[in-house]
């Protein structure tokens, strides 16, 4: 199943690039085409209402952040070097998007976390206090096919998503991580005229194994004599117990479902697309094998995310979408600490977040050869998590108001490119967090009330981006090169309540620069 999932992905994104038309220049610069291209990509109902037949790219891109306005869990500071291709392609009956990328990534700085991906919310994951430098690689590939059975009525297909991820650290404890994901989701999609109906299931396996190894054999034993050294299990956000001395490898297994139901609309330059989506994933963690008797199930946790997408285009000039995504997780403990202390048998940790994100785009003239255009969003952030054994809660909602002024400009012989300037803010509504005192220890002073005056701290944030495009290079496709630095600063100094808790940074910079074709 993994060589078939590897074959028809590189397959797909390899043939949308195997076109001898031109190419379509305007989706990968003005933001309403590619705001449009982005959704056409999520069902064959999309899909199939797409209005470009061919059109892809290949990039070579180089990102970096550092600062320490950030959550405490993760690096420091973060460099990645990656390669992604992706397009669409029309032949005949047929038409597939594929979407491949190799990334690299180097971290710094990462403690109190030693997943191979990071994932802040879900409980059952190995952590020490000891910052440490990771290694990660990871290979993403998906794609769509589609298929008209019934030429203007019927259209059946599949999406597939293939994820295999490595990460390993260079200090001790020094995990080692490997991990793969698999999702399939069969298409069906009815045209009734202006309108097209589809259906989207889709059901996924994923598996994450990670063994520890110690250089320094005086680690190899978890001791308390070396605190910062030692590995925790941790199954929540603050309950923990120290990682049994002979249990170096753990595993993370995880079953996926989901149902998405969409329907686009079009009339002339306007389109209109809607999806609504349920998503289920159960998360088993342990030292156990599945075909093994010897099992040691720490626990499990189910998560469930509700999505609901609407959006409004016409042509390349306008674009208005809304975004919501609300997820809901709650464990089932079975960790024994010792045979004297039964398990748990019960939810110690919950979590509950939504994210809404309401965003218009403008070119003011596409087409002209100098013209203005504007991107205006907002985004709702709210976040609840709570650990019952460890008597810990974190509670918080978050607005992030942002505006950007941009100049597009064609040249005479086909030349591109783009301004863009960004200004935001974030703007904390409601941050509250709470623990017992019989609780405080290292990691809620470096973890849990980081965050929490993180996520109470007012910041600003500036941007400036830009794209050149040519074909004075290469005889038949576009070349071209983009590149963009983001800064965000807090505002204010924040007042602890303990002189020992970890400090807010007082910024983040990100800033990426992009060799890309355009197929």
């Amino acid at each position: 199943m993994r060589r078939m999932a590897l074959l028809l992905c590189l397959m797909m994104s390899v043939g949308v690039f195997a076109q001898q038309q031109g190419p379509t220049d305007s989706v990968w610069v003005y933001q309403p085409a590619q705001d449009r291209y982005r959704w056409a990509t999520a069902s064959i109902a999309a899909l199939h209402r797409y209005g470009i037949a061919n059109t892809g790219i290949v990039s070579l891109e180089v990102k970096g952040e550092a600062g320490g306005f950030r959550y405490a869990q993760l690096p420091e500071q973060q460099t990645m070097v990656g390669f992604h291709s992706e397009g669409i392609r029309t032949l005949g009956r047929f038409r597939a998007y594929g979407h491949f990328s190799y990334s690299r990534f180097r971290d710094d700085s990462v403690s109190w976390q030693l997943q191979g991906k990071q994932d802040l919310n879900r409980p059952y994951f190995l952590a020490a206090r000891k910052a440490g430098d990771f290694q990660r690689q990871r290979y993403l590939m998906e794609g769509r096919l589609a298929y008209e059975l019934l030429p203007g009525k019927l259209l059946i297909g599949t999406g597939i998503y293939y994820l295999y991820n490595t990460a390993f650290r260079s200090q001790d404890p020094r995990p080692g991580t490997k991990e793969l994901e698999l999702i399939v989701s069969p298409d069906i999609a009815l045209n009734t005229g202006k309108h097209t109906l589809g259906l989207t299931p889709e059901v996924g396996y994923s598996f994450e194994q990670t063994d520890i190894v110690y250089l320094n054999k005086q680690y190899q034993n978890n001791f308390d004599s070396i605190p910062e050294r030692r590995t925790w299990i941790i199954m929540g956000m603050g309950y923990r117990q120290p990682r049994p001395g002979g249990d170096n490898t753990i595993r993370t297994t995880s079953r996926i479902a989901g149902l998405t139901f969409s329907d686009v609309y079009s009339n002339n330059d306007w389109t209109a697309q809607l999806s609504a989506g349920y998503h289920w994933r159960y998360y088993k963690t342990g030292t156990f094998l599945e075909n093994s008797l010897k099992a040691s199930n720490w626990g499990t946790y189910t998560l469930e995310e509700y999505k609901l997408q609407a959006a409004v285009y016409k042509a390349q000039q306008h674009s208005l979408q809304l975004k919501v995504h609300y997820a809901t997780g709650m464990d089932m403990n079975k960790y024994q600490p010792s045979t004297n202390i039964p398990p748990l048998n019960g939810t110690n940790y919950t979590y509950h977040a939504l994210d809404a994100h309401l965003k218009y785009s403008l070119v003011a003239h596409p087409g002209a050869a100098l013209t203005p255009g504007l991107d205006a969003s907002v985004q709702l952030n709210t976040l609840e998590k709570q650990d019952f054994i460890a008597t810990q809660y974190l509670q918080s909602a978050v607005l992030h108001p942002e505006i950007a002024g941009l100049l597009y400009g064609k040249g005479q012989q086909g030349d591109r490119w783009k301004l863009r300037l960004s200004g935001g803010l974030v703007l904390p509504l409601q941050t509250s967090v709470s623990v017992s005192p019989l609780q405080m220890n290292d990691m809620v002073l470096d973890v849990l009330y980081h965050d929490y005056y993180f996520l109470n701290s007012k910041a600003f944030s500036g941007g400036i981006a830009g794209q050149y495009m040519t074909k004075r290079l290469l005889k038949t496709v576009p070349v071209g090169i983009a590149g963009h630095v983001n800064y965000l600063g807090r505002l204010q100094e924040p007042d602890y309540v303990f002189p020992e808790i970890r400090e807010v940074g007082a910024y983040r910079i990100q800033c990426s620069v992009s060799l890309n074709i355009y197929l």
